[in-house]
């Protein structure tokens, strides 16, 4: 079964932040998706299908969210909940109800991160909450042992202790992971990782290498975005595009 999951960061109306996917396009994209036949499925879902071979919906797909920005709770929740779709958000436990203090100025714009209370309202809700580090930083350039044990676990640890359920999931800061970072990531209790590898996921032999198609910016029109599923997916139609 080919399984994909897509990435997305922030859904807001910012034009000049390459990583920032509009509202209006963002709830076309999932009317799409649900006139498709496509099921949102989490994560944990997914593990729960390998390890059992528990029965997958037809056209499972995956929607991930990096970095946990407010503008998820605000402008992406509403479409999704709509219909009836679920959602893993990958939080940067250090930073939660503060401001994503890594951007970089000029590239990426100042927003706001979710809070604890909306981060714990959409583990209620049935929504996986995963990790994506402390502080958002590159884990390949770690090369302090306690500092990189920190980011993986501290994390885990923290997020737990505010949602009081176990976390399993694990995003790459910046994709970026190597075999160490994969080892430790296993070590200290998650179950399965994301890396920003584009392509879909098919024959899963690495859970800790899943790879995903981004959606940004520069693609998030609603005919690219079927462009984008029909090449990397197949079976996608241009059928009920409305625009």
């Amino acid at each position: 079964m080919s399984i994909p999951a897509l990435l997305y960061h922030r859904i807001s109306e910012i034009e000049n932040d390459a990583t920032s996917v509009s509202p209006v396009l963002f709830n076309q994209q999932m009317e799409y998706l649900h006139k498709q036949g496509y099921h949102a499925i989490l994560p944990e879902e997914l593990l729960m299908h390998l390890r059992t071979n528990t029965e997958l919906p037809d056209r499972p797909i995956m929607l991930t969210f990096d970095d946990g920005y407010e503008d998820f709770y605000k402008n992406a929740l509403p479409a999704i909940l709509k219909y009836d779709f679920k959602a893993a958000v990958f939080i940067v436990a250090d930073l939660a109800g503060d401001i994503n203090l890594w951007r970089v100025k000029g590239v990426w714009q100042e927003a706001k991160l979710l809070t604890w209370d909306q981060i714990k309202e959409l583990s209620d809700r049935g929504f996986s909450v995963g990790s994506h580090g402390l502080t958002h930083l590159p884990l390949t350039r770690i090369y302090s042992p306690v500092k990189l044990i920190s980011q993986i676990k501290g994390s885990k640890i923290k997020i737990e202790s505010h949602i009081n359920k176990p976390v399993k999931v694990f995003s790459y800061p910046y994709g970026k992971f190597n075999g160490l970072i994969k080892w430790l990531i296993k070590l200290y209790g998650y179950e399965m990782a994301f890396s920003i590898c584009p392509g879909v996921n098919e024959e899963i032999k690495d859970l800790f290498s899943l790879k995903r198609i981004e959606i940004n910016n520069h693609n998030a029109g609603l005919e690219s975005f079927v462009r984008i599923l029909k090449s990397q997916v197949g079976g996608a139609s241009m059928d009920n595009i409305n625009i």
